[in-house]
């Protein structure tokens, strides 16, 4: 499975974002997750776009102005989050459109086992919210309000 740019760097903004307003009701600057982030603000700005018109984010403009989660952090999953995003979950081609098989998948040996794989990829991704994800880099002292 290889994720496009906007779904690896999404995913990692919005958990910076959940950590960031996490139990307040204050909102993050594009400008500060960015930095936290390394990612740079524009490039960041045209994925909060995409994330807000499908409802994970809200923003405020002005001054005071930024983001927060549209909803509670154990409603949205990691899946959720990618998808929006244009990732593609699938451990091989096909599994994602099977017109990208060189082979007929009805005749494929292997075809069963991808399916399987990707089943399982997506379930994987399908039960982490980010709240399990807060909490789990949380608990390793790996994140930084």
């Amino acid at each position: 499975m290889q994720l496009n740019t906007l779904a690896r760097y999404g995913i990692r903004a919005v958990i910076r974002l959940a950590i960031l307003t996490e139990g307040s009701i204050q909102l993050a600057s594009v400008k500060k997750i960015a930095e936290e982030e390394n990612i740079s603000p524009k490039y960041l700005e045209s994925i909060f776009a995409i994330l807000k018109r499908n409802n994970i984010l809200t923003a405020v403009k002005g001054k005071k102005g930024g983001y927060k989660l549209a909803r509670p952090i154990e409603q949205i999953t990691a899946l959720e989050i990618i998808e929006i995003l244009g990732g593609r979950i699938g451990p091989v081609d096909c599994t994602i459109n099977k017109e990208f098989c060189d082979n007929d998948p009805g005749t494929c040996s292997v075809f069963a086992l991808w399916c399987d794989l990707n089943l399982l990829m997506r379930d994987f991704l399908k039960s982490r919210t980010l709240n399990d994800i807060v909490n789990h880099y949380n608990q390793r002292g790996k994140i930084k309000k």
